[in-house]
């Protein structure tokens, strides 16, 4: 067996967790002391904030500058507005020639009334 498992053999994180295996460690043997108690702090600090995710802590969310820009993209301009409103009080006004040909409850309309 030089690297293949059987169907029923799993490694550790194989079994409980699904994921992929964890890479393993950079060595920063290299490194100023400085820069290594850095990077190993920004890791902790990573991990820590993966599992306040997973566990479901965090509060808020802010929204990316991609999401942003794409819903100020999908409101509806000066044009578009006015062309809502035209389509809703037409709708608002449809029934009423049907029923009413002498247009009093048209002259006689109040605001926010949809006109029976």
């Amino acid at each position: 067996g030089s690297g293949k498992r059987k169907a029923g053999e799993m490694t550790g994180a194989d079994a409980k967790g699904g994921k992929k295996k964890s890479a393993k460690l950079k060595d920063l043997s290299h490194l100023p002391p400085d820069e290594r108690a850095r990077r190993e702090k920004q890791r902790e600090m990573q991990q820590e904030a993966a599992q306040r995710r997973a566990a479901g802590d965090v509060l808020t969310r802010h929204p990316l500058n991609s999401e942003r820009r794409r819903a100020n993209r999908r409101k509806p301009g000066r044009a578009g507005k006015i062309a809502q409103m035209k389509k809703e009080t037409k709708e608002r006004h449809q029934g009423t020639s049907s029923f009413n040909a002498s247009g009093y409850t048209m002259r006689h309309v109040k605001k926010g009334d949809s006109g029976y």
